[in-house]
């Protein structure tokens, strides 16, 4: 290992690049779940249902149209939103009132 002491700083110095992007990442998730808690509180009071189709499909197009911009995968950027709205279906969910991991259908 010895010989691979002139590899360690550029890894230390990137590992730290990444580390403030992940920590970024959660920042911008626990702004996003906020706004998500918003979101429901007005649901709550509405006939407004949990879970809407249109709006998720946009979401996830959007995402996969920046990911292609930035050279990222789409495939990975639509896995990643796809589990993040779920969480946001669960967690608006809760703050109505509805039985864990029921979802309203959309009114058609």
């Amino acid at each position: 290992m010895a010989g691979n002491t002139g590899n360690a700083h550029p890894l230390i110095s990137l590992r730290g690049e990444i580390d403030k992007i992940d920590e970024q990442i959660v920042l911008l998730l626990a702004i996003r779940m906020d706004i998500v808690n918003e979101v429901a509180e007005i649901k709550k009071g509405s006939d407004i249902p949990v879970i809407i189709p249109e709006r998720i499909e946009e979401v996830v197009v959007r995402a996969r149209e920046k990911a292609g911009e930035y050279g990222v995968s789409p495939d990975l950027v639509e896995d990643t939103f796809r589990k993040i709205i779920n969480h946001a279906c669960e967690q608006e969910s809760e703050i109505i009132g509805l039985p864990s991991g029921y979802r309203r259908a959309p009114s058609a």
